[in-house]
């Protein structure tokens, strides 16, 4: 299992944001020293309680400067938000900046608020995600392309610079709903999912690849992520005390968050969210909070269940922020060796301990996944004359 940090980075917790959003890049510099797989930056807008990160793809770039290894992501780029143009532009550009470790995720942007700051009509969100991701797949890996949509049209568009990642860097979606489940698995991308208590993760898990084997027949499916807040303490009380309210806190917001929104599938979130406890919460999935030893537990647990990425949630509104430096250290110090002697494969810069990743692809290998120097084919599938075999 892959473990990747997440932050939203919340404001408040700081004397200025932009304290706060160098403390997220600290955190991201001792992820990347520590061993950790990657760091998934989020896009929101306008509520600096909610999120200081309006523009994922600017931390990606400054976060390339201040590491080596890690692998780096925007989870997600809101696409009706964006034109796919300039979208596409930027991951090429972030590729070469990243020297190859970028991975991209896209998503339809779900929140009410942030939709009409954009002007965006929130009931045609969905058909703008999906004729954006093949738009953006096309932009990716055709030249001279003419497009026509409803919201974006052009004529004769290359996209610079080359690529660094053939045909482009791993892909995600951030599926809310079976339809993205559906159009990650059909379009080759990975999958990660929020807020993926037991009996919806294992759906989107079941979805996800009966779409890919009709899609992609006899190859493997993508890697599939799940979100989920990661608190490590000496001791389980510890872990209880520091990061109980905020656990808490922090579920509560999202859902009356998602009890507001038209979508049925953040609706039913909400529904699972009313009332639910922090041992509920560590039970199915959407906390890891306890000791190294309990954490290491929970999160093989969730591998068990079909996890191969896991998002780690490192830095919730409220958390001490010297805890969470602590919290951090835990992870990369006392859990990820733990995982590691259960099969974990962690790539390290100077090759020792796991698989170095190389920023390109073999000729005639579509990506699908994080692509290595091993020859694993895991994520990739061989095209021959135009058919995937």
């Amino acid at each position: 299992m892959e473990i990747w940090g997440f932050s939203l980075c919340e404001g408040g917790q700081l004397p200025t944001h932009r304290e706060s959003i160098t403390h997220l890049l600290g955190q991201v510099s001792a992820a990347d020293r520590g061993g950790m797989d990657g760091w998934f930056f989020a896009e929101h807008h306008i509520d600096p309680r909610h999120s200081l990160t309006p523009s994922p793809n600017l931390l990606v770039a400054a976060a390339s400067q201040v590491t080596t290894r890690i692998r780096l992501g925007n989870m997600v780029t809101v696409l009706p938000f964006h034109h796919p143009l300039r979208v596409a532009e930027e991951i090429r550009l972030l590729d070469a900046l990243t020297n190859g470790r970028l991975e991209v995720g896209v998503g339809r942007g779900g929140i009410p608020h942030e939709q009409a700051a954009w002007g965006v009509d929130g009931s045609e969100v969905s058909a703008m995600l999906t004729e954006g991701m093949q738009l953006l797949q096309r932009l990716l890996t055709e030249e001279a392309i003419d497009y026509s949509t409803p919201w974006w049209t052009g004529r004769a568009v290359t996209v610079v610079p080359e690529p660094t990642q053939e045909p482009h860097p791993p892909m995600w979606i951030a599926a809310v709903s079976d339809e993205s489940v559906e159009w990650a698995a059909r379009l080759g991308f990975n999958c990660s999912a929020s807020f993926g208590y037991p009996e919806l993760l294992a759906e989107r898990l079941a979805r996800y690849g009966a779409c890919w084997e009709r899609h992609h027949p006899g190859t493997e499916p993508g890697r599939f992520g799940a979100l989920a807040t990661v608190i490590v303490a000496e001791t389980e009380q510890e872990a209880i005390r520091q990061g109980k309210a905020t656990v808490l806190e922090q579920y509560e917001h999202f859902r009356q968050l998602f009890a507001k929104s038209p979508a049925p599938a953040q609706r039913r979130i909400a529904q699972y969210l009313a009332g639910v406890s922090l041992d509920d919460l560590i039970r199915d999935g959407l906390a890891v909070l306890g000791s190294a030893e309990q954490c290491v537990e929970q999160v093989t647990s969730l591998q068990s269940k079909g996890v191969d990425v896991l998002i780690a949630w490192v830095q919730p509104a409220g958390l001490d922020r010297g805890f969470a430096e602590e919290s951090l250290g835990r992870l990369c110090q006392a859990v990820i060796p733990q995982l590691e002697k259960f099969g974990r494969s962690t790539p390290r810069e100077d090759g020792a301990g796991g698989d170095v990743l190389t920023p390109r692809v073999a000729e005639g290998y579509v990506d699908r996944g994080m692509v290595r120097t091993d020859g694993a084919t895991r994520q990739r599938r061989r095209v021959t004359n135009g058919e995937a075999t």
